[in-house]
């Protein structure tokens, strides 16, 4: 992809795995006299913080107003208007606000969730252009700002499962050219695409069924290297990585860890250590723990593991946060945002940039990539 900067003023534009995922690569940018500036956006002690990762201890560069009860945090621009937003659930709704500001008043509200709303991720789900707003509760309802008035209605719902509800995902799992919405509901993984199911609509595609009480974070990437996207879920006790693609609905996983991660409450996707392979990271007995199913068999440990924590995280992403080209895994555990970067640490090792102090833990982090252009820079895509 190609864009031209015809603006008078300079273009922002948002780094996204997860659009990346739905053609199964991770892509690079490369922008001709562009800055980039890489940031970590946490929901935080009832508070959207920003940080931009360039001190230990520091402090956040952006703080909201308060937003009680707030949980869940995506970043994306849902009024098509340049700039990056924030959505949260508060007060029982999907609230929006401008990010370039923190004003008091959000720029586009859902109506009343009702409780038991405990995630969100943003995606192009219908195929249109606008980013939408993907909801976990005891279904998954999808919402898009741009084209809504505030108080609307979900644009699409799936079926409904009163059984404990884990993490979300999105990619391409079918191949089709459409976003899939993956998530832990009703004992077992299962993925919807709503720009081609009917509202109320089962899965499109489930995993084997687990243990309920036992089913943890998520995450998506091609663990396997065949150019389909695959999904690593956390359930009894190991992470468990299926194809939807290949594999019939309720199969058995194609490769599993090693156990003894417990309940895994965090989970992100990236290649860590350079190799060409998508290795997928994980907060299990108290360390970050990474592996890599292409060049390990099932039932292995991780091949990398951080310094041991006082619990597990609970949040993490995966970006370039010091830019020195190799991904880094931006987790939150003990009161404080870290990074650490297996290609470049030995295991066993400290993070290498932490954040200022405060408990409890993030519910959500994200990481940001934004690339300042001026006026007349090609921005090539790949």
């Amino acid at each position: 992809m190609i864009k031209l900067i015809k603006e008078e003023k300079s273009m922002k534009c948002m780094y996204r795995k997860a659009m990346l995922l739905v053609v199964g690569f991770m892509s690079t940018l490369i922008c001709s006299y562009a800055d980039v500036e890489s940031a970590v956006w946490a929901n935080w002690d009832e508070k959207i913080r920003e940080y931009e990762g360039e001190a230990n201890n520091e402090s956040p560069v952006y703080v909201s107003h308060v937003l009680t009860n707030s949980v869940g945090l995506a970043v994306a621009d849902f009024d098509n208007d340049g700039d990056l937003d924030y959505a949260t659930i508060s007060g029982d709704r999907i609230l929006v606000y401008d990010g370039s500001s923190n004003g008091e008043s959000a720029i586009w509200y859902s109506k009343d969730l009702g409780v038991g709303s405990v995630d969100l991720i943003d995606g192009d789900f219908d195929g249109d252009g606008n980013i939408e707003i993907a909801v976990l509760g005891a279904r998954v309802r999808v919402w898009e700002p741009a084209t809504q008035s505030n108080g609307a209605t979900e644009t699409w719902y799936s079926e409904s499962k009163t059984d404990p509800i884990a993490g979300m995902a999105t990619g391409d799992f079918d191949g089709d050219g459409k976003l899939e919405v993956a998530v832990g509901l009703g004992s077992r993984p299962r993925t919807y695409e709503p720009a081609t199911q009917a509202s109320n609509a089962g899965p499109l595609w489930y995993g084997k069924s687990f243990v309920a009480a036992n089913m943890g974070a998520i995450t998506a990437g091609d663990y396997d290297g065949d150019g389909n996207i695959d999904l690593a879920v956390c359930a009894d006790d190991r992470i468990r990585v299926f194809e939807p693609k290949t594999q019939a609905s309720d199969a058995s996983a194609y490769w599993y860890s090693i156990n003894g991660n417990g309940v895994v409450t965090a989970m992100t996707s990236g290649d860590f250590d350079g190799d060409g392979n998508m290795e997928f990271a994980i907060s299990g007995a108290d360390r970050v723990r990474v592996f890599e199913p292409a060049t390990q068999v099932s039932g292995s440990a991780q091949y990398w593991y951080s310094k041991a924590y006082a619990g597990n995280a609970t949040a993490m992403d995966s970006g370039d946060l010091d830019g020195d080209g190799m991904l880094d895994i931006i987790f939150a555990v003990d009161g404080r945002i870290r990074a650490c970067e297996p290609g470049s640490q030995a295991s066993n090792a400290a993070e290498w940039y932490y954040s200022d102090n405060r408990t409890p833990n993030p519910s959500s982090i994200v990481y940001v990539s934004t690339y300042f252009a001026p006026v007349g820079t090609l921005i090539v895509i790949k």
